[in-house]
């Protein structure tokens, strides 16, 4: 999924994703943080 698709998502899905820890977010092939994904850093 990518940001925008996720962006997409209503609050509380996207809520519901992130507390239950089953996302993962990668850069470049590299894995990283929720927070890095979400702040575009």
């Amino acid at each position: 999924m990518t940001r925008t698709e996720f962006e997409r998502l209503p609050l509380g899905e996207r809520v519901r994703l992130l507390m239950g820890g089953t996302l993962k977010f990668f850069r470049n092939g590299q894995e990283i943080t929720a927070r890095q994904a979400l702040r575009g850093a």
